[in-house]
Parts: C-alpha cells; sequence; structure tokens
C-alpha cells in the first residue's frame, strides 16, 4: 500500500447522516421509550427540532437513574463519540469498587444497544456526493488501504472494489464483524493500566479485546509490516483522531515510511489545532508530518453550492496519491537484458 484513508465519522456527518453525539442525545431524551431507559419520570414536551432542543436544554430538570448517562449528558454534550468513549474509560479508572463496575457495564451496555438500532433506523438512506467521488476517483485502489472507523458503509459506495476497506468498528447487522464500541489502549497504557491482571468487568469494552474476535485489526497491521521500503501517504477524512482509537491511530502515524499525513479540514482554524493536538497526544511528541490548514482540502458536504464544488475540483488536482506500479513480468524482466 501507498496510500492510507482514514474515514471517520465526520464522513457520514458531510452526507447529511444524523450521526452526531447532539443527534443522538436529542433522540434518547425526545423518545419517550428510549428515555425511560436512562431517566425517571419526565413531564415536560421536548421540541421535535434539534436545534429548539439544544436552546431549550438548560430548562429541562432530568432525574437521571443512569449515572453514566447522566456524564454523557452534562460532560459530552459538544464533544465527539471519541471523547464520550473516553469519559466512560475515564469512569471505570475511578472506580474501585467491583460491582460499581459492573453497574457502569450494564448501563453502558444499554447506552451500546441504543445507539445501534438508532444508527441502523437513521442511516438506511444513503446520499452521494460528487466531490467525493472525485477524490476517490484519484487512488488506485490496489494500491490504497482504507479504513473505516464508522458502523456504516457510507464509503463504499465510491469504491469499484471493497477488497481494501477494513470495517475496523464492525457494521451494523454483520454477524461476522458486530460493532464494536468502547476504548483503545496502545500497549504501553494497557500494561500501565495492568489491565492483564485486571478482571474481566474492568476490560470489558476495551476495544483491544475486541479487536480479536476479527481479521480487521491483523490486516491493518499486516499491510504496515510489508511496508518496509518507500513511502506512505494518510488522508483523514471526519474522523478527529481520539485517544479511544490510539492503538491503531499509534501504528500508523508512527510507522516509519509515514511521509505526509493530510486530514481535510472541516471549521475553523481552531478545529484543526485540536486534530493537531490529539495526533500529538496519541504519539507521545510533536507531530511534523500533516500537512498544513491553508494547503489541506476541505471536507466536501452535502448540498454544497456549485461554487464550493468547483473550488474543491480544481484544488484536488494539488493532492498527489502515490501510484501503484505494477510488477515486471517474467517476459518483462527477460527483455530488459536483451
Amino acid at each position: 500500500m501507498k496510500n492510507i484513508i482514514i474515514i471517520g465519522n465526520g464522513f457520514d456527518l458531510a452526507h447529511g447522516l444524523k450521526t452526531s453525539y447532539t443527534d443522538f442525545l436529542h433522540y434518547c431524551l425526545s423518545d419517550t421509550q428510549v428515555r425511560g431507559l436512562f431517566c425517571e419520570h419526565f413531564y415536560y414536551t421536548i421540541p421535535k427540532d434539534k436545534t429548539e432542543f439544544l436552546k431549550q436544554l438548560k430548562q429541562f430538570n432530568f432525574n437521571f437513574k443512569s449515572n453514566l448517562f447522566k456524564h454523557f449528558y452534562t460532560e459530552c454534550l459538544n464533544k465527539n463519540w471519541c471523547d464520550v468513549e473516553e469519559l466512560y474509560f475515564s469512569l471505570i479508572k475511578e472506580t474501585k469498587n467491583s460491582n460499581s463496575i459492573i453497574n457502569i457495564n450494564a448501563e453502558f451496555q444499554v447506552f451500546k444497544d441504543v445507539l445501534y438500532k438508532y444508527i441502523k433506523d437513521t442511516t438506511k438512506e444513503k446520499h452521494i456526493v460528487k466531490n467525493y467521488q472525485t477524490f476517490f476517483n484519484q487512488f488506485d485502489i490496489e494500491n490504497t488501504l482504507i479504513v473505516n472507523f464508522n458502523y456504516t458503509d457510507t464509503v463504499k459506495q465510491y469504491l469499484k472494489s471493497s477488497e481494501n476497506l477494513i470495517n475496523i468498528h464492525g457494521q451494523i447487522d454483520d454477524k461476522d464483524n458486530l460493532p464494536i464500541f468502547g476504548y483503545s489502549l496502545t500497549t504501553e497504557k494497557f500494561k500501565t493500566y495492568n489491565l492483564e491482571k485486571s478482571d474481566t468487568e474492568y476490560k470489558r469494552f476495551v476495544k483491544n479485546r475486541d479487536y480479536i474476535i476479527t481479521d480487521s485489526h491483523n490486516r491493518i497491521r499486516t499491510e504496515l509490516e510489508e511496508l518496509k521500503t518507500g513511502n506512505i501517504n494518510v488522508y483523514i477524512l471526519g474522523h478527529s483522531c481520539g485517544l479511544s482509537d490510539q492503538k491503531i491511530l499509534y501504528d500508523i502515524f508512527t510507522h516509519t515510511q509515514i511521509k505526509n499525513v493530510m486530514h481535510l479540514k472541516y471549521g475553523n482554524d481552531d478545529s484543526f489545532k485540536v486534530i493537531f493536538d490529539n495526533i500529538n497526544k496519541i504519539i507521545g511528541g510533536v507531530f511534523e508530518k500533516i500537512t498544513n490548514a491553508r494547503k489541506s482540502l476541505y471536507m466536501p458536504q452535502k448540498d454544497e453550492d456549485k461554487i464550493v464544488q468547483k473550488h474543491f475540483e480544481d484544488n484536488i488536482k494539488t493532492i498527489q496519491p502515490l501510484k501503484y506500479e505494477r510488477p515486471l513480468t517474467i517476459t518483462e524482466l527477460g527483455g530488459l537484458f536483451q
């Protein structure tokens, strides 16, 4: 492989899918049946419009019966999915009582079940964003590894072949690659928290254990191990590079053959700086191979105006994916010596 494309939740959001944390929070609190899983009696009417819901949020007085959901509600309202998973692990780390850990895990399991159902129901309709087709057409599929961290198959519609597509976190309704939601640790941190000797409940939702169920993580590791010469370019589409995915991202970003990492930007310069900070946390140092914000492409969005679309089409030509060099056949090799 010469190119690695990392796909995160921002990619689904760019396609108009309601997969943000605030979308899910709105669903959990506005659906009376789901709300009953996390809250006691609630007599207010929740606005159907998410924007109006967020405006009125401080006016509501929720009586949470799930301590875990209360933390998600109060601390993660404006954060990404990776931060939600990180919060879960921080609660586990701070909990010493085994019965309390069992309770947190039980609440987390309910949260996961509701999440998976929500994603399944809310992502049935597929959208095509023309500029993404232009983007993926730049790459030789046999020379490009695509690591999809989403539970959806949004990216698949742009690929001629899914041979080099790895759904590292599983897929909704795929019994052979079930969704993974939890927290990932580097080998060093796995040892730091002494997880080898911890009881099962303490490490129940640590992703490292789930990765061994399928061959997805091994495939990534094998691909990286085989790349001992040449250069690798990495492109990040909508992944915030949070610590909950640090194991796999660490393996990628610290690979000796990485030449350049381009994070397709969305938002202002401060948002771009957050991504840079997150990568630095993952590798434990200052990452020097990232394309600066001024030279990075922006994340195409659904229903953009034609002027913005044209600007992307003009600038996509500036990226230079590393091309696949087909090995010479025996006949061609023989011709070199004639």
